[in-house]
């Protein structure tokens, strides 16, 4: 019975020690100069997002900070499109765009979506660019300004960018319009209306499912 309490205790001091550790390398993790995270490291040394964050301020191992992050969860893929950007500005392309996809593949969302059809656009593959332009905006943020801006550069044509990006997200719907407003083009804007309501008819005609990714 002694030997199961003292069991019990060094077990209870453990926890409560390692809690310490835990709470010590957040705190440290907050101040957010480059001495505080490593000195955060050094309490949590598994604490992927701490080397996320030393990336930033150490520029001469970002890759390896980069890379030890993504050793430790291999599910981080801001982790994935910042190490695309690093490989990118080193001129290795074959990389980049692997880990660019790599971060689509574990995220779904816009900025994976985003990252992709920019990487593509500094690349000047025109065809993956709209690919990946179209696949953004089916799948939008809050604010995709950045996004029609670029789609703009590669065809100032409200008609190009209405066929290729045009969806029924009331998201994008929204800001396309506003966006069509801002470049002063309202006949551009009652397009819209109709070309939507064209595609809604004939997918359900035909049965077709609504593009997606």
């Amino acid at each position: 019975m002694f030997a199961l309490r003292i069991s019990v205790a060094c077990a209870c001091g453990c926890a409560i020690w390692f809690s310490y550790e835990l709470a010590s390398a957040d705190f440290l993790f907050k101040q957010d100069t480059e001495p505080s995270i490593r000195a955060a490291i050094r309490l949590v040394p598994d604490g992927w997002e701490y080397y996320m964050r030393l990336a930033q301020f150490d520029q001469a191992h970002a890759r390896d900070d980069l890379e030890t992050s993504l050793r430790l969860n291999p599910f981080d893929a801001q982790a994935d499109i910042e190490l695309g950007l690093r490989f990118e500005s080193e001129g290795d392309y074959v990389r980049a765009e692997k880990q660019f996809l790599e971060a689509y593949n574990i995220d779904h969302t816009y900025l994976p979506r985003w990252s992709l059809a920019n990487y593509y656009f500094r690349r000047d593959n025109i065809p993956a660019f709209w690919h990946w332009a179209r696949s953004a905006a089916y799948m939008p943020s809050d604010d995709i300004g950045s996004l029609l801006e670029l789609c703009w550069r590669v065809s100032p044509d409200p008609a190009t960018l209405t066929g290729t990006l045009l969806n029924e997200k009331p998201e994008f719907l929204r800001q396309y319009i506003s966006f069509l407003l801002g470049k002063d083009r309202p006949a551009d804007v009652a397009v819209i209306g109709a070309t939507s309501g064209s595609r809604r008819r004939s997918a359900i005609g035909s049965g077709v499912i609504p593009f997606s990714y």
